[in-house]
């Protein structure tokens, strides 16, 4: 799906108008200009939609950029069939398209590389074929013991056959997709102190003995703790339900349940859950956490802001704003206490019409009739001069009246 489609769905806009904001963003206007001047292009798209657009679009293409990067280091390396590019191709999700690159790329110097180098490979697949409850697991294992490579005993070479499933069922991209989205819905965030900040008191203490749901988590909260362990006063764990995360790995992978090894690959499970997998997707989590606070924190930023650029600078106040203007007129606008837009009138007492005394009627009639308590005019083209017009006219007032 081309970007632009993609954004189209994403945020319920025209295709085409989507496709028309983005070629306006790559040719370098600024989105205060296009939400401005260019409305018919848009579809009248307001700035702070131009904006989101804008940094999904370089998300987008990050993605993008990144996945054809894996791509051809993956073809390169002979690991690609037809049926991995298309799963690739189909990858919409930044976490998942990393997971499914690391599952085709073997992990050097790990402990199951190391167990490979040992020769523990078969009697891994051995434990996971196998069917027959009765079966003598110790004996097969007793099998692959190899003293030069450090495997003594049975049950050393089934810990050590262990340690390939481990991580090959942790770097599932369907495992890791299933894990992320149960700590996603149900995690927890749990912060404590460091060791060497117990007891002591810092800007982060109340953050000491801390839990709260990933999902109701509010921005400012999710930025102090992060910011906490940043700065190495605290420590961030995500806690998740195990008892569904071991079962979904079980179920998934573990084909016999009633086998003779089907204990031994339920500890392997576990084992993969809690020294690769919980900590992989944590640290994905946390990244996801940190930028939706961010967002958000952005955003109520942005609204606080406007609230404050948007605030009556005098108080509740009439105002008739002036903008001026030569040969299309000057334009008086008539604004209540309450912001409310009440009237608008056009005046011409600038060349080339000069009607200075018509004008000067019409701006003290609007003065008067609105009780106006401060008249604002604008710069630019005839500012000067129509500046100099409007005190004239409001200097014939009386004084009790004039703003």
């Amino acid at each position: 799906m081309k970007i632009a489609e993609r954004l189209a769905a994403e945020f319920k806009i025209g295709t085409a108008a989507v496709a028309r904001t983005l070629a306006l963003l790559d040719a370098g206007a600024a989105i205060p200009f296009i939400a401005r001047y260019r409305k018919e292009q848009t579809g009248g798209l307001a700035e702070h939609r131009i904006r989101e657009i804008a940094r999904r679009r370089d998300g987008l293409r990050t993605l993008e950029e990144r996945r054809t990067a894996l791509t051809a280091a993956l073809r390169e390396k002979g690991l690609l069939s037809p049926e991995r590019e298309t799963a690739l191709q189909e990858t919409t999700d930044a976490a998942e398209l990393e997971d499914f690159a690391l599952s085709l790329t073997p992990r050097e110097n790990s402990r199951a590389a190391r167990a490979r180098d040992a020769g523990l490979e078969p009697l891994a697949r051995w434990l996971v074929d196998l069917e027959d409850a009765a079966a003598d697991v110790s004996a097969e294992a007793a099998k692959f013991i190899n003293a030069g490579k450090g495997i003594e005993t049975a049950e050393a070479a089934l810990r050590v056959a262990g340690d390939i499933l481990a991580e090959e069922w942790a770097d599932d991209p369907e495992a890791r997709k299933s894990h992320r989205a149960l700590v996603r819905a149900e995690g927890v965030v749990v912060t404590s102190a460091r060791e060497e900040y117990a007891g002591r008191k810092s800007k982060y203490e109340i953050y000491y003995l801390f839990r709260e749901s990933i999902q109701a988590i509010p921005s400012h909260r999710a930025l102090a703790v992060i910011r906490g362990e940043r700065e190495k006063v605290l420590k961030i764990e995500l806690a998740f339900p195990k008892k569904p995360a071991l079962r979904n790995l079980v179920v998934r992978f573990i084909r016999h349940p009633k086998s003779a090894a089907a204990p031994f690959l339920t500890d392997v499970a576990l084992d993969a859950l809690d020294r690769i997998l919980a900590p992989a997707v944590k640290a994905g989590v946390l990244r996801e956490i940190r930028e939706k606070a961010e967002g958000e924190a952005f955003k109520v930023f942005g609204e606080n802001l406007r609230d404050l650029l948007m605030a009556a600078p005098a108080g509740r106040q009439a105002v008739l704003g002036v903008d001026p203007g030569f040969r299309a007129g000057c334009k008086l606008a008539v604004v209540a206490p309450t912001g409310k837009f009440i009237e608008y009138r056009t005046i011409y007492p600038n060349a080339p019409k000069n009607d200075a005394d018509g004008a000067k009627r019409a701006l003290l009639e609007a003065v008067c009739e609105h009780k106006i308590a401060l008249v604002a005019v604008g710069g630019g083209q005839a500012g000067r001069e129509t500046e100099t017009f409007v005190r004239a006219a409001l200097g014939e007032l009386p004084e009790r009246t004039s703003p």
